[in-house]
């Protein structure tokens, strides 16, 4: 009865053993279950979170692009006349001694318009060309610096120099200079719509 008892205890003793072995084993796929489930959310998060940022840059391009488009479209607007319709017809159309002073002042009105709109229209194209031929006048006269006998590095130094400074100055002018004239334009077409 004693190795039976001794037996019974041991039996019971290695169930437990089992069973909490069993256990042990059980709860550690749970987490092991349970760590591999937060790795893959933090994963889907991860990658909700990129494919957020990148909706969220193509949506701040498409606007971008979109107020590009419109500043562009306004600057063209403001090429137009910021005076009102027929006010020069009516210089012409006056009757009886005061067309003695309209009409030539209509002329003279018309000129002025005509010249500021071909030096509008042409200073982009003539500023290219300016440059171009800076660009070639300082080429020519280094040339011709060098041709006449070898340069020294002092010489040939103060050359490049000069001509990045040329080329800097033309392109800071123009860059300013068609940047502030669309300011100014956008500003005069803001001054427009507010007077309606």
């Amino acid at each position: 009865m004693i190795l039976e008892t001794l037996a019974s205890a041991l039996l019971g003793l290695l169930g437990t053993g089992l069973t909490t072995y069993s256990n042990y084993k059980m709860e550690k796929l749970k987490a092991t279950t349970q760590l591999e489930k937060l790795r893959l959310e933090s994963e889907l998060m991860i990658a909700e979170a990129e494919a957020n940022i990148k909706v969220a840059q193509a949506t701040s391009e498409i606007a971008l692009e979109q107020m590009e488009a419109q500043a562009f479209s306004k600057s063209q607007d403001s090429q137009k006349s910021l005076l009102p319709e027929g006010w020069l017809s009516a210089l012409f159309d006056q009757k009886g001694w005061l067309c003695i002073f309209t009409v030539p002042l209509g002329l003279i009105i018309l000129a002025i318009i005509g010249i500021g709109d071909a030096i509008n229209h042409l200073m982009r194209s003539a500023l290219t060309l300016y440059s171009l031929g800076i660009a070639s006048w300082v080429t020519y006269k280094s040339y011709e610096i060098m041709q006449g006998f070898p340069p020294s590095a002092t010489l040939a130094y103060d050359g490049w120099r000069e001509a990045c400074e040329v080329v800097m100055l033309l392109a800071v002018t123009m860059v300013t200079w068609w940047f502030g004239d669309r300011r100014v334009a956008q500003h005069l077409m803001h001054m427009k719509g507010s007077k309606k």
